[in-house]
């Protein structure tokens, strides 16, 4: 289990946490790490706040570009969430296929010709806000709020959450007409 076994005593103990915290924290950080095959350059997210419902209807548009030729040519991968719930993803008009092990969504397809640099990539999502934590796309005080920093924008949209990789960003929302919305992007 990553740990070392000694005699116990309260000093073992404690060696013992650390030491096993201490793999699994490394383990975690590399294996969250996403291939970087395919990055965006652009996203245009579209989100429908409904006052009342538990989740929203939400898509995004991404523009990629191809950067790394070796690997995972007919793959692309982005970060998510449990609280973002899939109905489609589309290229084109073409269904592409998909696979969630989270926190990674792949999206791949069949057909080993597809260039996912030539059309944008639409995925179309429900999300629920978190209602426990400040943090990602949460509800708090009869408002719906953000806080991306440092890995929460994947609980508002699938994307390459890394802050490394820069895009542009359009948002769209449609929201009731006794809510405002405001942003400092």
């Amino acid at each position: 289990n990553g740990c070392i076994k000694v005699k116990i005593d309260l000093n073992n103990k404690i060696f013992n946490i650390w030491l096993n915290f201490y793999f699994r924290l490394n383990f975690l950080l590399i294996i969250d790490r996403l291939p970087q095959n395919y990055l965006p350059i652009e996203y245009s997210l579209y989100l429908h706040i409904s006052k009342g419902k538990p989740s929203f209807d939400a898509c995004v548009t991404i523009a990629f570009k191809k950067v790394n030729t070796d690997e995972f040519d007919n793959e692309i991968y982005l970060n998510t969430h449990s609280n973002i719930d899939i109905k489609s993803i589309k290229q084109n008009d073409t269904e592409l296929e998909y696979k969630i092990f989270y926190p990674k969504l792949i999206i791949f397809s069949e057909n080993k010709q597809i260039d996912f640099t030539s059309q944008p990539i639409t995925i179309e999502y429900s999300v629920s806000p978190n209602v426990f934590k400040k943090f990602g796309f949460y509800f708090f005080n009869g408002s719906y709020l953000t806080d991306f920093e440092p890995n929460g924008t994947r609980q508002l949209m699938p994307c390459f959450d890394e802050p490394f990789a820069r895009s542009t960003f359009s948002v769209k929302l449609l929201i009731p007409i006794e809510m405002s919305a405001i942003s400092n992007m």
